[in-house]
């Protein structure tokens, strides 16, 4: 039963999050719904995999090196305002975040000068806004199924 009445995360995204949720449990017990230093209580499934969505569907790119210009709170506020267009979970947390781009295999980077926040190796799409891809220019994700290893390679 969804959280969010209204919403439908697809069945992939879910199954994404769970497993996520139980290797991040698993391997990075320092990393929780607020993120680093927060270990354990995660939001919820939906939540998580509205952001691994959003990596996946929303048309933002994995760069090489990390942006220190953007924090994973600032990426978590991008995701939830791409939620709430596509009608996923329309709240995600900064840990949910942080834990979508380990999973996808971004590059991470804590620094503790800003808390319990990362630094993602992300970047908006280049040449239109990309809210305007969640309106109809990018596949719908409920129908797009990337499949990764447990380590975010594309298989």
């Amino acid at each position: 039963m969804s959280k969010y009445p209204n919403r439908v995360v697809p069945e992939w995204a879910m199954e994404e999050a769970a497993a996520a949720i139980q290797w991040a449990t698993q391997n990075h017990p320092t990393l929780g719904r607020n993120g680093w230093g927060y270990g354990g209580g995660w939001s919820d499934e939906e939540s998580v995999a509205t952001a691994i969505a959003f990596i996946d569907c929303s048309g933002v790119r994995v760069r090489h090196n990390v942006d220190r210009k953007v924090t994973s709170y600032s990426w978590k506020h991008r995701a939830e305002e791409w939620g709430r267009e596509v009608g996923f979970a329309p709240y995600v947390a900064n840990g949910d975040m942080i834990l979508a781009a380990l999973w996808r295999g971004v590059m991470t980077r804590e620094d503790v000068s800003i808390g319990p926040n990362a630094f993602l190796a992300l970047a908006l799409p280049t040449g239109a806004a990309w809210l305007e891809r969640a309106r109809g220019r990018a596949p719908d994700p409920r129908r797009v199924r990337l499949s990764y290893d447990r380590l975010g390679e594309v298989r």
